[in-house]
Parts: C-alpha cells; structure tokens; sequence
C-alpha cells in the first residue's frame, strides 16, 4: 500500500501528482511527461529516480542531501536547493 495520508493528498493535488507504485514503463513515460522531478529528502543515500528523470530528460528539483545531487548541474539539468535540519 502507499503510505500516504488522505489529508496529505488532499493538500498536494493541486501542484503534484501521486501515482503510487507503477511499473517500468509507466514510470519512464511518467518522468518523461513531467514538468520536473523533486525530491526534497532530508536524507537520501543515492536517489536513483534522479538519474531515471534526468535519462527522460526531466530536470530535477532535489536537496543537498540527496546524493545524486551531484548529478545536478544547477541551472541546466536541474536545481539544487538548500538542505535543511531540526535545527534550522
């Protein structure tokens, strides 16, 4: 199942999608058609779904603390925003 709260869709649907799980080629064809990707995490170790959106085509929207936002060159495959912490 996904994990997401009702109210939490609710909030987000007027500026995101949530498909849940797809397959394959539906997420190809998802990141394909996507204005951006964005990935926000406070934590993330690699975050392959970057590399998959930038393979598409898609720039990606994702925090230093992801670690493909190497992967990002800022301002042309994508952005890279400011992480932040508890204590920010």
């Amino acid at each position: 199942t996904f994990a997401l709260s009702e109210s939490w869709r609710e909030r987000t649907s007027r500026v995101a999608t949530c498909h849940g799980p797809v397959g394959f080629d539906r997420l190809q064809r998802a990141l394909r058609d996507a204005d951006a990707l964005i990935l926000p995490s406070l934590s993330e170790a690699f975050g392959m779904v970057v590399t998959e959106a930038l393979a598409q085509g898609t720039p990606a929207i994702v925090s230093e603390a992801v670690g493909a936002a190497d992967l990002i060159k800022h301002g042309e495959s994508g952005y890279k925003v400011r992480s932040i912490t508890a204590s920010s």
